[in-house]
């Protein structure tokens, strides 16, 4: 289903001004502009996906002129052309572009959303873009395409180009413990963790603790020769959300290649998929136009707002047009990035058990949205939210960054997929499951390092309820986002967590990035003082709930 437009004021920043009106009027008045990937006019749309450059000989299948253009120029209206299929499905291409726009200022608006901006891939090849709205809440400093950006997670899956770089040049064996490389590593003891390879860092099947902060002053080596941590359980490589984990990728791509992380990913990554503005410097973040993000209580500068040891699992800055950039070359397969498909390398490494055969794989996840493969990724902290996301067999693609925490962009993400990309399904019923079924589900389950005892039960109508250790005495209902993902409402926030089964289908885990509780027969004391785990819990949710069918990678 559509999700409604609301009646608001249109506008558009483009990604810069017209130096003269007249001679940039319209796309392919000047030679070579319908090739030149480059936004010419700046409405939005990119070489031959620009209304204007129909007919262009740019832009025809046979590389010939259509006989409409006298003058030789790249394109331009012809009032006595017939219009042909290619140029009835530019102007249907169009006509849904301006209805993203139209969509995108809706929520903008709605939401009071600062800043926004989002680029779209059809057919491989960039095709439009547009920037809304400001640098920062309250500002008056507009945003461009060009302006930077903090990706957050969606960082994840270039640091993973460049660990796979590293493994094909025979610098990194991803299924070596990391206490192989780096022997100095501290964990905590009880737990076999000399299965704690790089694949399980980067496909978060660690069971390492998750942790983010948005400042600190501490690199990744200082942080991995200092710090001890123990893990949530014992490794059974079954997959829980880990910014720790990536972290500790981030350190052995270090310690393996000799370079420090920042440089290796300019060098081997970010310039190679030609993302001009993309960087993990925080200093050189700064150097064009970029965001100030917000929570609503915090602004996040860039070069203020740093912290060395996360990196890897969270500091990319760039452009849209940068990361539509990378999503051009995954889409092409990603020659001169990876060997191989890249795509294919990047997922389909382990089962996330929120919806049915999703997988997570090197900072990617794989998932099926009413008949159609998708691959996305989503960002969010210090004070932004992103969103990317590509249909391989459609070869389309989508980019969107807000400069604030409280709104979504996800949403116009499923917007831009509704318009663009044709799906068999008009719904995913396979993602509810009768709750005569959930009896599975129900248990006692201990987490050792936070929540001690977790009970879930079923009453006599087959809903479920779970029970902390908090001294409430309260059972909160759970309800079902999919297949074996539920959530429960505390304090007007949404609280996701997940079943995850053993090797034999038994339900053995229940978990979230911030617990793990294997099932138990026994009820146990909690490990923490109640006030603690209470102030915890409340921390667990999420300001609105989730789209249907969407993925989150916690």
């Amino acid at each position: 289903m559509r999700l409604p437009v609301l009646p608001v004021l249109l506008f558009t920043i483009s990604c810069k001004a017209d130096p003269d009106p007249i001679e940039a009027s319209w796309e392919g008045r000047n030679s070579g502009e319908c090739s030149d990937d480059a936004d010419n006019d700046g409405d939005g749309a990119f070489d031959c996906f620009d209304t204007d450059c129909a007919g262009a000989a740019d832009c025809m299948d046979d590389g010939g002129d259509d006989g409409g253009d006298e003058g030789g120029d790249d394109g331009g209206a012809d009032s006595g052309d017939t219009a042909d299929p290619e140029e009835e499905l530019a102007a249907a291409r169009a006509e849904a572009w301006e209805e993203l726009v139209d969509h995108a200022q809706s929520w903008l608006d709605f939401y009071n959303v600062p800043g926004m901006g989002f680029a779209v891939v059809l057919d491989g090849e960039l095709a439009y873009a547009k920037a809304l709205g400001f640098n920062q809440y309250g500002g008056s400093s507009p945003v461009s395409t060009e302006t930077s950006w903090r990706w957050n997670s969606v960082s994840k899956f270039h640091a993973a180009i460049g660990l796979v770089q590293a493994s094909e040049a025979g610098l990194v064996d991803l299924d070596a413990s990391v206490r192989d490389v780096d022997p100095g590593i501290q964990l905590g003891s009880g737990y076999d963790t000399d299965s704690l390879t790089v694949h399980r860092a980067m496909t978060h099947t660690t069971a390492l603790p998750d942790w983010w902060d948005t400042s600190c002053e501490t690199t990744l080596s200082e942080h991995w020769a200092g710090s001890r941590w123990n893990l949530h359980a014992q490794n059974s490589g079954f997959y829980n959300y880990s910014n720790t984990g990536w972290s500790l990728a981030g350190h052995i791509l270090e310690q393996s290649t000799g370079a420090d992380f920042v440089d290796y990913m300019q060098d081997e990554v970010l310039d190679a998929a030609g993302m001009e503005t993309a960087t993990f410097d925080v200093d050189r973040a700064v150097e064009g136009s970029y965001t100030i993000g917000t929570d609503g209580s915090d602004f996040y500068t860039p070069d203020l707002h740093d912290c060395g040891w996360l990196r890897p699992a969270g500091w990319l800055h760039g452009s849209v047009l940068d990361l539509a950039r990378m999503a051009e070359a995954l889409l092409a397969g990603g020659e001169g990035l990876v060997e191989g498909d890249a795509i294919s390398t990047l997922t389909d490494h382990v089962l996330t058990y929120w919806s049915p055969d999703a997988t997570y794989g090197y900072g990617l996840s794989r998932w099926n949205f009413r008949g159609v493969d998708v691959v996305s990724h989503s960002g969010s902290g210090g004070g932004h939210r992103s969103f990317f996301l590509m249909v391989p067999e459609a070869d389309f693609a989508v980019v969107i960054a807000t400069n604030t925490t409280w709104w979504n962009p996800g949403t116009v993400a499923a917007e831009a997929m509704e318009l663009f990309v044709e799906t068999p399904q008009d719904t995913d019923d396979a993602l509810v499951t009768p709750s005569s079924e959930w009896s599975q589900f129900t248990g006692t389950f201990y987490d050792p390092l936070y929540y001690g005892t977790l009970i879930v039960s079923q009453d006599s109508d087959d809903r479920l309820y779970i029970r902390f250790a908090d001294g409430s005495d309260v059972d909160r209902r759970l309800y079902q986002e999919s297949t074996q993902s539920f959530f429960y409402v505390y304090d007007g926030y949404y609280n996701y967590m997940r079943f995850v089964p053993d090797e034999d289908g038994e339900i053995t885990w229940l978990v979230n990035r911030y617990f793990v509780g294997t099932l138990t027969d026994e009820s146990t004391v909690a490990p923490r003082p109640r006030d603690e785990i209470i102030a915890a819990e409340a921390g667990l949710g999420e300001q609105e709930p989730r789209i249907p069918g969407w993925p989150s990678e916690d």
